[in-house]
Formats: structure tokens, C-alpha cells, sequence
């Protein structure tokens, strides 16, 4: 009788610790399935690049633009190939602060605007960076078929609007949300000579 008795308390311990490992197993499983639900990654585990336009600046007696937009990280995570296609005039200049972005495509087209691509590897959260677009200001009234901009006075954007503006932004997780003023407004500023 005791032999019995053994034999079932075994068999119970076999079956217990069994049906442990096979829960411990799907309880596994379940967390693999939620923690790499896109849905989970996208808020918790997210890398979120936000573009912003904050304004257009000219001297008083310059006849230099300066466009002016920032991008920065306010993600958890690292962004990886981040990539800034802008549209600027024929002639304008492009400055990142800090200068961590590469130009992918130099060449300058006979056309009156230029698509520019930009790439940068990486931007960890927290980074900021500053873009400043200079351009010839009686060349950008009259590209855009602007009669004219008056300083700390709103003007609506022209319905073609050539730029300069950031026409796409993206990362290796995605876009990036682009922010854009809904009019223009022409700020007095002295800027520094770019040469």
C-alpha cells in the first residue's frame, strides 16, 4: 500500500512540475507577443523626431533671408539614418548647427529651386538641431510671386510656395511630424555675413 502511495505522490510532483513549466511557457510566450506589438513599441519604446518652421528674419538694410527651422529629438530612443529633404532657391545656403548632417545630393539644377537631401546616422534624445537658410530676399518675392513683406506683419503663404521649406523628414522607425507656421511673418533681425 505505501509502494502505491509513493507511485501517486511521484506522478503528482511529475504532473505538477510539468504543467508549471508548460505555463511558465506560455506566460513567455504572451510577454513576447505584447512587448513586440507595434502598437506597445510605438509608446513606449518610441523614437519621435518633431520638424518645426520658426520663422523668417532679415536685417533692415540687407537684402539677405534668413529661414529658420529646428528639429530635435523628444523620444526616448536613438533615431537612427535620420533623413531632411528641404527646398530652397538656386542660390541659398544651408547651415546646421550643430553641423551633424551630410548634403547626399550637391548637384545645382538651371531650374529656380533646388531639392536638397540631407542625412545624418544618428540623433540621441534630447539633441536639437538648428537649420538656417539664407537666401536673396528680391529673389524669394519674386519666386513665390510676392509683392512684398513687411516687417511683424502677417502675410498669407502663396499658393505655390517654392520654398525654402522642409519638404520631407524621416528616421529609420518612421516619419517625422512636420510643423509648419500658417503665415508668413517677416522678423527684423542683424544677421552675421556668411561667407
Amino acid at each position: 500500500m505505501k509502494k502505491k502511495n509513493k507511485k501517486k505522490n511521484r506522478r503528482k510532483n511529475k504532473i505538477n512540475i510539468s504543467l508549471l513549466l508548460s505555463i511558465i511557457a506560455i506566460m513567455v510566450s504572451v510577454g513576447q507577443l505584447v512587448f513586440d506589438n507595434p502598437y506597445f513599441l510605438k509608446h513606449f519604446n518610441k523614437v519621435e523626431l518633431v520638424s518645426t518652421e520658426i520663422g523668417i528674419n532679415k536685417a533692415p538694410n540687407s537684402n539677405r533671408l534668413e529661414s529658420e527651422f529646428l528639429i530635435e529629438n523628444i523620444g526616448n530612443n536613438v533615431a537612427k539614418n535620420v533623413e531632411i529633404q528641404l527646398r530652397v532657391l538656386r542660390d541659398s545656403k544651408v547651415l546646421f548647427m550643430p553641423n551633424t548632417f551630410n548634403l547626399v545630393n550637391p548637384e545645382v539644377p538651371k531650374t529656380p529651386v533646388r531639392n536638397l537631401i540631407f542625412k545624418c546616422d544618428l540623433m540621441v534624445p534630447g539633441e536639437k538641431v538648428k537649420i538656417y537658410i539664407w537666401s536673396d530676399f528680391e529673389h524669394y518675392l519674386e519666386v513665390n510671386n510676392i509683392d512684398t513683406l513687411l516687417y511683424n506683419t502677417r502675410t498669407s503663404r502663396p499658393k505655390h510656395d517654392y520654398g525654402p521649406y522642409i519638404t520631407r523628414a524621416k528616421h529609420a522607425s518612421g516619419k517625422v511630424e512636420n510643423s509648419v507656421l500658417a503665415f508668413l511673418n517677416l522678423n527684423k533681425k542683424e544677421i552675421n555675413n556668411l561667407k
